[in-house]
């Protein structure tokens, strides 16, 4: 159960603790005075939304800090699993929220919000105007009704939920892979004309196109190019002024140079030598261009595969490797395709089997609703008797309908608060006290269920008055003998009850200040005595004593 409440710079609030007690704590004080501020901090400590504006005017960052007193069977695994100790069964709750974020923490450890709202069911249960809306939606019913069934029900919705997104899988994965083998088929022969197309090429390299561009080169400018290496090789050959000759002169005068001087019989050698390699570059330049062939035909044929090639690149890649990539991925298309509708098939046995089993499921579930709406019916018309509404009648209306991932159930929660009144959906039904009572029915009677430690009522006495306002003061006083209760209210027959009694007070000076005062003894009748009667004199607080 919650016992402290501290908040500061929150909205209107600078400064406030509040210590709730075990049993039924109530809040009161004139209207905007804050008594939902203080229920919305508890909100947004674990976890609801907030903004930057709920800054209080002035101050740089709001603090929320809520201390839980946890009870001796409560499961700490998910605590000790997200590394967050507890000492003393003691559990500190804090938000910070600052202009550019807000931080939460468990006993000093940083926490996601996620995190906060996955443990919140584990602690409390807010029921605010947003709440009744969801109460009264049909498309929560179901949820809610799952949840009357307890633990053991749950297990089996959980199941039945695991089970059913098995078999959509496994359905959707039949589906899509059987669309997508009937388009491959439609490319089939497409891409066969491709593939047939890149073989027929017969590409012999990744190099081919570079290679034959270099062949065409040579092969266009044949006479050019021979013309220059003849031009070279009788520059060596020349009989009176080629290389050969005049290196020969050279060699000779060496010869005559040596008979006087040895010394320069080396460099004699090394230019005979040099001779020698010369005349075998001028045989190697002779035959490069006896062998250059000047051919049309040679030309045209090149050409003619280089612009196969080129045609090639341009649709299946800019290179020839990229051509050849494209090969590979066209044969395995074809191959993709033959084992898609295998698996397509494969898939869809195996959702033919898990259906059956999914429907059985369904149906079970299905047994098991009827005989909780029953019960359920049979709770909320009991618990509507005793806040005075003892003509309603209430039942859980259960449509089978398609298969879904709740099961193949519709359910709708149906109300008749007078006896010429047909059975309609929750949602139309118009009294605001007559919504209040069913849904402190439904509350008291979830709670139960639940065992939430701390049950928050955000003016559920709204549009009562009279013997229902003391009934629904009953029904309140029960519900906490059992849980922390923590309400707003108006209704003085309400605030009669309460084991704890705070008063929210707003000032408004130079500043606006809010206050928060425990109310005892004769504080709490004039209280009491100024909310029934709207005046505090001795007949009054006579009158606020006896309600008490």
């Amino acid at each position: 159960m919650i016992t402290s409440i501290y908040i500061k710079d929150f909205i209107i609030f600078d400064e406030v603790k509040l210590r709730p007690e075990n049993g039924l704590n109530v809040l009161t004080g004139e209207t905007g005075s804050g008594k939902s501020i203080i229920i919305n901090s508890i909100d947004i400590a674990f976890g609801g939304k907030t903004s930057p504006s709920s800054i209080k005017n002035g101050a740089k960052k709001a603090f929320i800090e809520i201390e839980v007193d946890l009870n001796k069977n409560f499961d700490k695994t998910i605590f000790e699993e997200n590394g967050i100790e507890i000492d003393d069964d003691i559990l500190v709750i804090s938000r910070e929220i600052t202009k550019s974020s807000s931080r939460s923490r468990i006993n000093g450890i940083l926490v996601t919000q996620d995190f906060m709202k996955k443990i919140r069911p584990l602690f409390l249960d807010i029921h605010s105007q947003n709440q009744t809306y969801k109460y009264m939606a049909q498309n929560c019913h179901i949820n809610l009704l799952d949840e009357f069934g307890g633990n053991d029900h749950k297990k089996e919705v959980e199941e039945y939920g695991k089970l059913y997104k098995k078999w959509t899988f496994l359905k959707n994965e039949a589906e899509r892979l059987k669309r997508e083998y009937e388009e491959r088929e439609k490319r089939k022969e497409f891409v066969k004309y491709q593939i047939n197309e890149i073989e027929s090429a017969n590409i012999k390299s990744i190099t081919e196109d570079v290679e034959l561009e270099k062949e065409l080169e040579i092969l266009t400018n044949a006479e050019k190019i021979k013309q220059l290496a003849r031009s070279s090789y009788e520059d060596i050959e020349n009989e009176d002024i080629g290389a050969l000759k005049k290196i020969g002169h050279s060699i000779s005068e060496l010869e005559k140079i040596s008979c006087l001087d040895s010394s320069i019989e080396d460099i004699k050698k090394e230019l005979e030598q040099a001779s020698d390699i010369i005349r075998d570059v001028s045989i190697s330049i002779r035959r490069y261009y006896e062998n250059i062939d000047d051919n049309p035909e040679a030309v045209i044929e090149i050409q003619s595969r280089i612009e196969l090639l080129d045609n090639l690149k341009r649709k299946y890649g800019y290179t020839l490797e990229k051509v050849k990539e494209s090969l590979e991925d066209c044969k395995s298309e074809l191959n993709i395709t033959e084992t898609t509708i295998g698996k397509s098939v494969e898939y869809q046995k195996q959702a033919d089997i898990l259906k059956e089993e999914v429907i059985k499921k369904a149906e079970k579930l299905s047994e098991q609703r009827k005989i909780l709406a029953q019960k359920l019916s049979e709770y909320v018309i009991d618990k509507l008797k005793k806040l005075e509404m003892p003509k309603a009648r209430f039942s859980v209306s259960c449509e089978t309908t398609n298969l879904g991932e709740y099961g193949c159930d519709r359910i709708e929660f149906l109300v008749s608060t007078n006896i010429s009144q047909p059975m309609t959906a929750m949602s139309k039904t118009a009294s605001g006290g007559e919504i209040s009572r069913i849904m402190l029915a439904l509350k008291s009677i979830f709670a139960e269920k639940d065992k939430t430690d701390t049950i928050i009522f955000d003016e559920i006495d709204t549009g009562i008055s009279g013997k229902a306002s003391k009934a629904v003061a009953e029904e309140l006083s029960s519900l906490a003998k059992h849980h922390q209760v923590i309400i707003i209210t108006h209704q003085g027959v309400i605030a009669a009850k309460a084991s704890k009694y705070f008063y929210v007070e707003k000032k408004q000076d130079q500043k606006t200040t809010v206050s928060v005062r425990i109310l005892e003894g004769e504080e709490k009748l004039k209280a009491l005595s100024y909310m029934v009667f709207g005046k505090t004199t001795d007949e009054s607080i006579k009158s606020a004593e006896l309600l008490m």
